[in-house]
């Protein structure tokens, strides 16, 4: 029994140190309420769950044609905490216009929408637009659909705020699509 357990402990401390935590640990401190222990100060890949997520998405709703590029990124060193997350840059068109284009922004940039946290199956991205002030902000789930790896469901529900009529006289459009989308991984 102590040779089994002295082992195990062995194998834990190869997998990662008491400062990590793997990123699909992250969701349950926070349905707990509890936030992540003291302890932690990098949030993991460590099993390299978010390589699923990685690459050049493609979909459509209505009128419009979506591209979704989405890589993984260790936030820099910020308080002594940093995480493994996705960034998703974005380009949204309508026939010949472009709408909106992310794609060759910098990574510290707010249109870029960044990853929140793992849940199971589904990724939490928050997404902030242009008008972000004036409603154009929400959260973006994505999940690897269950029609194979190379389809992803991306799911966006607008923010819900009151907007103050003086600093945003007329409401923008969501240039995300407003209803479940499944994208092509390219």
């Amino acid at each position: 029994m102590i040779v089994v357990g002295t082992s195990y402990s062995c194998k834990a401390q190869v997998l990662f140190d008491n400062s990590e935590m793997p990123v699909e640990q992250v969701a349950s401190y926070f349905e707990n309420e509890n936030g992540l222990p003291d302890h932690i100060t990098y949030v993991k890949d460590i099993n390299n769950v978010l390589n699923k997520y990685v690459g050049t998405w493609n979909g459509s709703y209505g009128n419009k044609s979506y591209e979704f590029r989405i890589v993984k990124y260790t936030t820099p060193l910020v308080d002594g905490f940093k995480e493994d997350i996705l960034l998703m840059r974005y380009k949204i068109v309508n026939g010949a216009n472009v709408i909106e284009n992310t794609l060759n922004i910098q990574n510290e940039q707010a249109l870029i929408i960044r990853g929140n946290f793992l849940d199971g199956n589904t990724y939490n991205l928050i997404y902030s637009g242009r008008e972000s002030l004036c409603g154009q902000h929400g959260d973006i789930y994505i999940s690897i659909s269950s029609l194979g790896s190379n389809k992803m469901n991306f799911t966006f529900f607008p923010g819900r705020d009151l907007i103050e009529g003086s600093e945003c006289p007329t409401i923008p459009d969501h240039i995300m699509p407003l209803d479940p989308i499944t994208l092509t991984k390219q």
